[in-house]
Formats: structure tokens, sequence, C-alpha cells
């Protein structure tokens, strides 16, 4: 008689165990969406400063640097990211880089907010081609000289 007083402890145990499961699945998982996201937005900033101090003639040297930073074996080291399209711009002194990235989400039933299981993601960077005699001339008036 006592073994079946104390048997709803296994049915709520049963119950309970998946959900804590399934949370902390979710949580790892945000773990990697947040992961790639900002690895994401660093691999880009470093690709773009990179191209940037680069002693690069002109702008198609620019842009073949960044490519290649941003190639696809580069991407290898994300743990679940996807990317769909990265547009690169060089025009009026200025860089342009949009990346966007996707993530299939594992658990179809809890992306209620969403309305789909894949999660979307992106970056865009610009930043100014500056001149080495800009950043001389810049240098120099920090130090106090003209």
């Amino acid at each position: 008689m006592k073994n079946k007083i104390n048997a709803y402890f296994t049915v709520e145990a049963a119950f309970i165990l998946p959900m804590v499961m399934m949370g902390i699945l979710l949580i790892i998982y945000l773990w990697f969406f947040q992961y790639d996201r900002c690895l994401m937005e660093l691999d880009t900033n470093s690709a773009v400063l990179g191209a940037l101090s680069e002693n690069a003639a002109d702008n198609n040297q620019r842009l073949l640097y960044i490519k290649n930073c941003l190639n696809k074996e580069y991407c290898e080291k994300y743990v679940a990211w996807n990317y769909e399209n990265i547009n690169i711009e060089i025009k009026n002194g200025k860089v342009y880089v949009e990346r966007d990235g996707s993530v299939l989400f594992p658990f179809e039933a809890l992306a209620f907010w969403e309305g789909s299981n894949i999660w979307n993601a992106g970056t865009s960077i610009e930043m100014d081609i500056l001149s080495p005699e800009y950043i001389v001339r810049s240098i120099s008036k920090i130090k106090g000289g003209n």
C-alpha cells in the first residue's frame, strides 16, 4: 500500500523532466544562435577593417580582400549558421557591407512567436576609407603639432 501512495512522484517526474530537458536544450540553442550572430558581426568588422588597413591600391583590391575573408570556407567555424547573402559596395570613399544569416530552430512547435522555425539575423557595416595623409595629420594634431 505504501508503494502505491508514493508512485505519484514517478508520474509527475515523467511530465516535468521532458519539459526541463527541453528548456535546457532551448537555452543552449539560443546560446549557439547568439554566439554565431556575434561571431558574424565580429568577422564582418574585421574583414572591413583589414581591407582598409591593407595597402590596397584601389577599390577592386579592397573588394577582393573582403570577399576572400567572408568566403564559404572561412564560415565553416559557425555552429548552426547558414548564410543567405553578402552585399559589398565601395563608393564615395565608403565601404558598405551587409550580411544576412539564418538558423533553423529545431523545435518547430515552440517557434510560435516567429511564425516559422527559421530565425534570421543580419549585420551591416559602414566605414570611411581614410587616406594615410589624413591619419598622419590627425596623429600630429593629437600630439600637439601643426
